[in-house]
């Protein structure tokens, strides 16, 4: 089984950038909900920025660049979600 997850190293990656993008650009409709004025939530949008913070500089670490690409997209939704509470 190893070494089939070896091998199918890269398709796995692609999978998990595209399931990691998906997943963090579902902070749009709370940034739009932020930005409408109907709630001001940050605490969500504030942990993704950290946590995907953290998962870049390990992704740097490891030079994983589907680490780094889906993390770099998790922070720019969640600084865009949390801008939107000031605009």
């Amino acid at each position: 089984m190893l070494e089939t997850l070896k091998r199918n190293e890269n398709q796995l990656g692609t999978l998990g950038t595209i399931l990691a993008v998906v997943m963090f650009t579902s902070l749009i409709e709370v940034a739009w909900s932020n930005y409408q004025d109907k709630s001001v939530i940050w605490i969500q949008p504030t942990i993704s920025t950290i946590n995907s913070i953290v998962w870049c500089l390990y992704a740097v670490a490891r030079a994983d660049k589907f680490l780094f690409l889906a993390n770099t997209v998790g922070i720019f939704f969640a600084v865009l979600t949390i801008l939107a509470i000031f605009v």
